[in-house]
């Protein structure tokens, strides 16, 4: 198989450096979203995969040496880690990527709604880039975890706020390529018997959406400031509906995603922390015994794209995933929680977009028993779906 793929961008993609800017793209930033969907995956498919940033997963060398075989230094390598690499056990392919471009715009642009603290979006990186897997046994599957990312998320950073949407140049047989990324995954589980922490990501408990919008107009958008630059902001807008063909609607979108929690569940802070991330570090809530833990260290749970085009409509990718442990946090259950949460969002945006009549909302979730041939169904679905 050609060994390069073609990737074009429909939001820009934001992968950053440590002055905060992006004129390039940063192999690391792309790794860590693979690595974060492979590991909902593995979760979901009944593997074991470990929190990256709380991990002690460790290749065993005196194992290793003793016996000359690899599995036994991986045995307790989780199943992520087998892949990504952890100590002492390199990841098991590299990525080459390249484009000539530059940042969308220069500076930042800040989107108030209702007269919030704001967002502040710096410009990202729009067009095709040519992205390489430097490895032959591992190739195919990275590609096919690339593609299933790209028919409902995004990677990279920044991704709760609009950036990385992609697709994939070509024609791809999406059934089969989800199909054998499945096999690889559940072929290479090393079947321990650890049990994964229930509020990291697992498919199992992901929901999906697909938002069509006839047209956006400026207004919807909130108010926006450039910041940094001296564009005018009709010029801006300009540019971005008609030359890269996205709009940022995000972070409206997010504002009435943490009205709807702060209004259903008034008094309870917890749950919207713990579903919608923090807004700011210095008031996150003293919680008791583990709840402390999770909320500190947990960002966004639910995450909104910006508006791009998709066959002459404006299309949003909405997704997330509610795990069960809402019950303890937010004292409810969480496919009621899920059902609030459906019904409300979607006359939120409605009324955002209040001009267009014809808003169009296309949801994908388990509604079942979440047993492996549903959730091996669901994800099939998901990678089969245009």
């Amino acid at each position: 198989m050609n060994d390069e793929i073609k990737i074009k961008t429909l939001t820009p993609l934001w992968t950053g450096d440590i002055d905060g800017e992006c004129n390039k793209i940063k192999e690391t930033g792309i790794i860590g979203s693979l690595r974060w969907w492979y590991e909902a995956l593995v979760r979901g498919l009944g593997g074991y995969a470990c929190d990256p940033t709380d991990s002690i997963c460790k290749f065993d060398y005196k194992k290793y040496h003793a016996t000359g075989n690899v599995e036994d230094g991986l045995h307790d390598v989780c199943d992520a880690c087998r892949l990504f690499g952890c100590t002492d056990w390199r990841r098991r392919f590299r990525i080459e990527t390249e484009y000539n471009g530059k940042s969308v715009y220069d500076g930042s642009i800040k989107i108030t709604v209702d007269q919030n603290n704001g967002w502040y979006l710096p410009g990202g990186i729009c067009g095709d880039l040519d992205f390489k897997i430097v490895d032959d046994e591992y190739q195919k599957p990275i590609m096919q975890l690339l593609n299933f990312i790209s028919k409902w998320g995004a990677i990279g950073a920044k991704t709760q706020q609009g950036y990385g949407v992609i697709r994939l140049n070509g024609n791809v047989n999406s059934r089969s390529y989800t199909k054998e990324l499945i096999d690889f995954i559940k072929k290479n589980m090393n079947g321990n018997d650890k049990q994964n922490q229930e509020y990291l990501p697992n498919i199992k408990d992901f929901f999906f959406s697909k938002i069509y919008v006839n047209e956006i107009n400026d207004e919807n958008l909130g108010d926006i400031k450039i910041i940094h630059s001296e564009e005018k902001k009709e010029d801006l807008l300009f540019k971005l509906r008609n030359e890269y063909n996205f709009l940022p609607t995000a972070p409206k979108v997010r504002y009435y995603l943490r009205e709807h929690f702060r209004e259903t569940y008034k008094g309870n802070d917890d749950l919207r922390h713990f579903l919608c991330g923090f807004i700011s570090t210095k008031r996150r809530p003293v919680i008791l015994n583990l709840k402390e833990k999770i909320l500190k260290k947990m960002g966004s749970k639910i995450f909104v794209s910006h508006a791009f085009k998709e066959n002459d409509k404006w299309a949003m990718n909405l997704w997330g995933w509610i795990p069960e442990y809402v019950s303890v946090i937010g004292n409810t259950n969480r496919d009621k929680l899920f059902n609030e949460f459906k019904k409300n969002i979607e006359l939120k945006i409605k009324n955002i977009f209040k001009e267009d009549s014809d808003i169009r909302f296309k949801w994908k979730t388990i509604t079942d028993d979440k047993n492996s041939k549903n959730i091996e169904n669901f994800i099939l679905d998901l990678g089969d779906s245009k």
